[in-house]
């Protein structure tokens, strides 16, 4: 059975919703990436985060992971390309 680390992280507003921020050695053991999709269950009165399986071969899903960051980035910032008639 593999061991079980527990780390202290808390819960604050975004917006009208609630989030909690994962400490970067989660991130890097799950091998999680930015915008990747999560499963929330609730089990025994406890919150349990899966990461969703991608269909996807994994490179496939990074490159496509980066491009909608990309896309993402740019609205946010408020980039907008021109159109040529």
């Amino acid at each position: 059975m593999e061991s079980q680390t527990q780390y202290r992280t808390t819960l604050s507003q975004w917006g009208n919703s609630k989030a909690v921020r994962l400490p970067a050695a989660i991130l890097k053991k799950l091998n999680l990436l930015d915008n990747q999709t999560l499963l929330i269950s609730v089990e025994d009165n406890s919150i349990r985060l899966s990461p969703e399986q991608s269909k996807l071969p994994p490179s496939m899903s990074c490159l496509l992971n980066g491009i909608k960051t990309a896309f993402e980035m740019a609205n946010l910032i408020g980039v907008r390309r021109k159109v040529r008639n």
